[in-house]
């Protein structure tokens, strides 16, 4: 004889269900969290980097520390030049980039004079 759900059991598979799914949005949700922020840092910076400087620079291999709601998150970055140069730089992520986050290169006094003269524009 075949047992056939009772309704509080089709309840209870529908609920386990639900809770999967909304756990699946949530996880979704947060990785791209984490994404769109890495691509903020990946922009920002270059944008900051390229100042005074008519060469090719990018931002690539962005690095967070901490979690998607963390306050102030310090990470790493690899900066390339126009030739294939690659410098590494530290900064740190005060804030997130939906409420108007701010970034702090490391060093970006002494980076900035480095930069021109790799890719030899004028200081």
């Amino acid at each position: 004889m075949a047992h056939r759900a009772t309704r509080s059991e089709f309840v209870q598979g529908i609920g386990i269900v639900s809770v999967l799914v909304l756990l699946l949005v949530i996880a979704a949700l947060y990785v791209g969290g984490e994404w769109l922020v890495h691509r903020h840092v990946q922009t920002a910076m270059g944008e900051m980097l390229r100042e005074d400087i008519s060469e090719h620079v990018g931002v690539e291999a962005v690095s967070l520390e901490g979690t998607l709601f963390s306050r102030e998150r310090a990470g790493t970055a690899v900066v390339v030049l126009g030739a294939a140069e690659v410098v590494p730089i530290e900064f740190t992520l005060v804030g997130h980039p939906i409420t108007n986050a701010s970034i702090t290169i490391e060093g970006y006094d002494r980076l900035q004079p480095l930069l021109r003269q790799l890719v030899g524009a004028p200081a």
